[in-house]
């Protein structure tokens, strides 16, 4: 998983964490985004964009329909 954010001088920071294995709990997914997040604040200035991607998804087993996962911070 992966963190971005954008900030409003248009620096770009990234911050990732990877699993030994995949996960299957948009629990799981959605807490370690805001852990990522909960790691940069206080921000240093506002931020213009966060954002949040998953690589390397596993497809064996298809879940539900994908959608957008709502972070609540």
């Amino acid at each position: 998983m992966v963190l971005k954010v954008k900030f409003a001088d248009f620096r770009i920071i990234t911050r990732s964490r990877s699993f030994a294995a995949p996960l299957r709990s948009p629990d799981l997914l959605a807490e370690t985004g805001r852990a990522l997040l909960r790691a940069q604040l206080p921000l240093r200035m506002g931020a213009r964009l966060l954002g949040l991607g998953v690589h390397n998804l596993d497809h064996e087993e298809p879940e539900q329909a994908s959608g957008q996962l709502n972070l609540s911070l």
